[in-house]
């Protein structure tokens, strides 16, 4: 039985029970003007069967669309499949009590639709179609990521507006989605102490599969946990050795290092990143980079040092921003599956 929550709706299969509040809808001629007529009590009792059969059948139909806080059902709404200007078509089609609407329920509750309609089916995409004075479904259509595909008049004589998003649409709104709310989630940056090494070899063997920007796979660095204990132990009040790590709600997201060289180099440090893939561009890299640069000056570091492949444009950039400057081109630094990969090797000079 299908049952699809949103943050304040229950969208749930109907039953005969809900015929009285789905009376108090479909029987309203406000709520149905655009539609050919208001129904009556055996429309409305032969809607609930046909939807009850379309669950049989399809594994969809239109659904009650409850409160979530009390379960009070205020209309319908889901996917069926119409015959839209000759061509059968699935369609997200939804009504709402009047003492309901203007409160985004219906932009909501098609919004859920159209999510699981392409989470649960094969479709390529889903339509939605009115009358063209029914501006408030058209808007509703363009909030969900429709747009505007054609017009055709009916039999009798209306101009109809059908709106639609395919699958590949919807994906890349769906990764919008995503990047917003990494953007909007905190992390917080910490030194890393012995009791996170475990977080951070596994950690590591995710961004390590993640791209081919490090100088490990999947596989992870060659270090045991004691080993990583003793490591991370070791540095523990340095001022001369460094790991920092960014976590999201206790999870390792990005970490950053900074090592210095030894004796008559102890001018310089040699300094690494990495960044969840997941994280990118929510300003994980630039926070570590800027505490990096605060444990460099605040112990002397003159100059910082790091190698970066030399086809990752996005890394450079942010080094680059960072007062960063390419010395030159290392070539064959990396081998990968038989491949030379070249690599810019670049300069901060903190203390000029």
């Amino acid at each position: 039985m299908t049952k699809i929550g949103t943050e304040r709706l229950i969208l749930r299969e109907m039953t005969p029970e809900d015929f009285d509040r789905l009376y108090a809808v479909l029987a309203d001629s406000d709520i149905m003007q655009h539609y050919p007529y208001t129904f009556d009590e055996a429309r409305v009792r032969n809607w609930i069967n046909k939807n009850l059969e379309r669950y049989r059948v399809f594994r969809f139909g239109l659904w009650a669309v409850c409160l979530k806080e009390n379960g009070l059902m205020i209309g319908d709404c889901g996917l069926t499949m119409q015959n839209v200007g000759s061509t059968i078509l699935p369609e997200i089609g939804y009504h709402i009590a009047k003492a309901y609407q203007r409160r985004g329920y219906a932009k909501e509750a098609a919004r859920a639709v159209r999510d699981w309609t392409f989470r649960n089916t094969p479709f390529l995409a889903v339509y939605s179609y009115m009358q063209k004075e029914n501006i408030p479904s058209a808007a509703t259509a363009r909030a969900n990521g429709m747009r505007l595909l054609d017009t055709f008049p009916d039999e009798g004589g209306r101009e109809i507006t059908v709106y639609g998003i395919t699958r590949d649409e919807w994906l890349k709104l769906e990764k919008e989605k995503e990047k917003r709310t990494m953007e909007n989630r905190s992390f917080i940056i910490e030194r890393a102490r012995p009791e996170d090494a475990a977080a951070l070899l596994e950690y590591l063997k995710i961004v390590g599969g993640e791209t081919k920007n490090l100088s490990f796979g999947a596989e992870g660095i060659p270090l045991g946990l004691e080993a990583e204990q003793d490591r991370l132990g070791s540095q523990v009040g340095s001022t001369d050795s460094v790991m920092l790590l960014a976590k999201a709600e206790g999870e390792i997201i990005g970490t950053a290092s900074l090592n210095r060289l030894h004796k008559r180099m102890r001018h310089r440090g040699e300094f690494g990143i990495s960044v969840k893939k997941a994280w990118w561009g929510c300003g994980v890299a630039p926070a570590l980079m800027k505490a990096i640069l605060a444990f460099a000056l605040e112990n002397g570091f003159e100059q910082l040092n790091l190698e970066v492949r030399s086809d990752n444009a996005r890394a450079i950039r942010l080094y680059e921003k960072f007062g960063f400057r390419k010395l030159c081109v290392f070539p064959a630094f990396f081998k990968i599956d038989g491949e030379n990969i070249d690599f810019d090797l670049m300069n901060l000079q903190l203390n000029p």
